[in-house]
């Protein structure tokens, strides 16, 4: 039911935004990015007749990044497997061919350089998962050998899974 549902989640030490789009892929940016900004997909596509204009067709979007050092490193979908109750994810790191010149243009290393694989830890969704809002909460668990641990859980009541309550 929370296939390729978006969650947006913050590391509070290293002022990283974490999408996780289960089933596909985890982004991590190297800024705080707040949920409006990520909620828009990006153009990916050329309309029909070659115009590039963002209100060319009926829905929103946004441009690509073309700033190396604001683009999101991607971690692809590995394996998904059931543990118990819980579904686990394993997203794999992307094969970066820009790491040298992120980290010399930046002026730092890309985020998170010393993970290879982020799981992804998701407990069902209640029955009534169908109704509004259809939010999904995340929160970074910690970090062991190369490996970055994150659950996914549907929202409670009264909880935003906002930028504001992350960052505290």
């Amino acid at each position: 039911m929370s296939f390729l549902q978006r969650s947006v989640c913050y590391d509070k030490k290293q002022k990283l935004t974490l999408a996780i789009s289960l089933g596909y892929v985890v982004q991590v940016y190297p800024s705080v990015l707040l949920p409006p900004e990520l909620e828009r997909s990006e153009r990916t596509y050329v309309a029909f007749n070659r115009m590039s204009q963002r209100t060319e067709l009926d829905f929103d979007t946004k441009e690509i990044q073309k700033s190396m050092c604001k683009k999101p490193v991607l971690f692809f979908l590995k394996d998904v497997w059931k543990d118990r109750n819980i579904t686990r994810g394993s997203y794999i790191r992307s094969s970066e061919r820009d790491y040298l010149k992120r980290k010399v243009f930046c002026f730092r290393s890309p985020p998170l350089s010393d993970i290879d694989e982020i799981q992804v830890f998701a407990s069902p969704l209640s029955k009534r998962w169908h109704l509004a809002p259809r939010r999904l909460c995340s929160a970074v668990k910690g970090y062991v050998n190369g490996t970055l641990f994150m659950f996914v859980r549907q929202c409670g009541r009264g909880a935003f899974g906002s930028a504001s309550d992350s960052l505290d």
